[in-house]
């Protein structure tokens, strides 16, 4: 997935923070998985 984020400066604020959300729940699965 590209980063359009930068591309695109008008992107709103609850996308990016939805997708921020969306990454740590992965990074968390992925620690859980691995302890």
């Amino acid at each position: 997935m590209p980063l359009s984020i930068l591309e695109n400066p008008d992107l709103d604020i609850k996308e990016v923070v939805k997708l921020l959300n969306h990454i740590m729940e992965m990074e968390l699965a992925g620690v859980v998985r691995y302890t």
